[in-house]
């Protein structure tokens, strides 16, 4: 998204973005709110789906137990696929709490949605991604405030 700083006058009603937050560090991630919020008109909405930072810090020890825990903004990369055939991508870990922080500096949170799998069959043939009783993923909804 490329947007001329020198306008002053949004209209923007709703930003959505999915997968996409834990793939930026703080900086990154602090800079794409106050973008985001820069741009939305008063009572717009930023819908976003990302990662549980729980979920994927589960995921990250039981895929390499001789490593320490992730921490905060630490640099990770994980094989997409079931096997990598997807490419490897990175990531930058965050406890639930900075993400949350950083949220409400800019905007209200208006909404967070736990996304767990739904059916067996998911649960059958993803079972590397499922952690029983552990959300995969939120979704969170974003208010910017008069």
């Amino acid at each position: 998204l490329f947007v001329d700083s020198s306008v002053t006058c949004f209209e923007i009603s709703l930003t959505v973005s999915r997968n996409f937050l834990m793939h930026l560090e703080e900086k990154d991630l602090i800079y794409h709110i106050t973008e985001v919020t820069r741009i939305l008109k008063n009572d717009g909405k930023y819908i976003f789906a990302f990662l549980n930072p729980e979920y994927e810090q589960k995921k990250y020890i039981d895929l390499h137990p001789h490593k320490n825990i992730l921490k905060e903004n630490e640099k990770y990369s994980f094989a997409h696929g079931s096997h990598g055939e997807h490419g490897v991508f990175f990531h930058f870990w965050k406890d639930i709490n900075t993400y949350e922080k950083i949220f409400k500096k800019y905007l209200k949170i208006s909404g967070k949605i736990e996304c767990l799998p739904i059916t067996e069959s998911f649960k059958e043939q993803y079972p590397r991604y499922y952690q029983k009783g552990l959300p995969i993923a939120f979704v969170y909804i974003l208010t910017k405030e008069k």
